[in-house]
């Protein structure tokens, strides 16, 4: 046996790195108010003279708290993405308690995708990265007359059963559980907007890992595309292909340093190759791509990697929302291929 041995402990270091790209979204209930009412004649004056038209009347109102149930979170947002989520509003007769576990009404008695005449449904973008989509349902006569209603929620699908997104009961503007009874001829209109908040949208610095090249340090940003959310792919358009695998994106290599400010516009010089989703796991509450192939076809020098759309009838522009600018270019050439790891898109709450 050695005498006076001494141990010096392995150290390991760990080379610090900036993290993996990743885009997120948060999904959360801003916005609830139900009304019962009814239509009333209107005499109005207008250019060809006097008039008659309805006008709804409320009678009696109120605006309460709420939440987005798991439900949504581990499977709906994957099926139907984040703006439909609020599509049909239910109401029923139960009491249970709201509680984040729960994805059904305790006694549904009816759901609607009913729009009543003046109101539109909306996704509005009112901040960087931010969008309210805004709900307005009307239930009938025939569906809530004579009725006493305790619950309600909202969802993305027309049938009934274990499929909502946000549960709570009636409550007064105290906050108190209430029972609303409508008369035969009354009316039932409910309000409802959800927010999203996609992140990040000021550039911070990551990592992205390129088979061969290693660890590729940039700034990472997601930007809104372009200021028109009529027809141009944007940034929700981006992470609701992400979250349900519909009308995905592309992988895009520009050969200039983009910008990453947020209202920054689409760029013309890409290539462009498609892209695959894994397939969901259910409450994972996230979404990966497959690794991203350029071929050897694909040659240059290059700045920014990123997600978007190709816009052919926009002189050959493209939509790139995600976009990841590097600190250094780097070279391709048409003996090697370029293989990117997944880009993830996680939501909650």
């Amino acid at each position: 046996m050695k005498q006076h041995e001494i141990i010096i402990p392995r150290i390991v270091v760990h080379r610090r790195r900036p993290p993996l790209q990743k885009i997120g979204a948060r999904v959360g209930a801003h916005y609830m108010r139900w009304e019962t009412g009814r239509y009333r004649k209107r005499v109005t004056a207008g250019p060809g003279g006097l008039g008659r038209r309805d006008i709804w009347i409320p009678e009696r109102v109120a605006e309460q708290h709420n939440m987005v149930l798991d439900h949504a979170f581990d499977v709906l947002i994957a099926q139907h993405g984040m703006r439909e989520l609020n599509k049909y509003a239910a109401v029923g007769t139960g009491s249970t308690a709201p509680a984040a576990d729960q994805s059904g009404l305790d006694s549904e008695i009816a759901r609607t995708s009913n729009v009543p005449g003046g109101e539109s449904d909306t996704v509005e973008r009112v901040a960087d990265g931010v969008y309210e989509v805004r709900r307005v349902r009307e239930f009938s006569e025939a569906q809530v007359g004579n009725q006493n209603l305790t619950e309600w929620g909202w969802s993305p699908e027309s049938g009934a059963g274990n499929n909502l997104m946000s549960r709570e009961l009636f409550r007064d503007g105290n906050g108190n559980a209430v029972t609303v009874s409508l008369a035969s001829d009354q009316k039932l209109r409910l309000i409802y907007v959800t927010r999203i908040v996609i992140s990040p949208v000021s550039a911070v610095s990551h990592t992205m890992s390129v088979t061969d090249l290693g660890d590729l340090t940039g700034q990472f940003a997601v930007t809104r595309g372009n200021a028109d959310l009529s027809w141009h792919k944007s940034d929700i358009d981006l992470i609701e292909a992400l979250a349900t695998g519909s009308n995905l994106p592309l992988a895009i290599l520009h050969t200039a340093a983009v910008s990453t400010d947020y209202t920054a516009g689409r760029f013309s010089q890409a290539v462009r190759v498609g892209i695959s989703l894994q397939p969901y796991t259910a409450g994972s509450r996230s979404r990966a791509t497959n690794s991203i192939l350029f071929d050897t076809g694909v040659t240059g020098t290059f700045w920014t990697i990123g997600l978007g759309w190709y816009e052919g009838a926009t002189n050959a522009m493209t939509q790139t929302p995600a976009r990841f600018v590097l600190d250094n270019s780097f070279d391709k050439d048409n003996l090697h291929k370029l293989i990117i790891d997944p880009w993830t898109l996680s939501w909650g709450p």
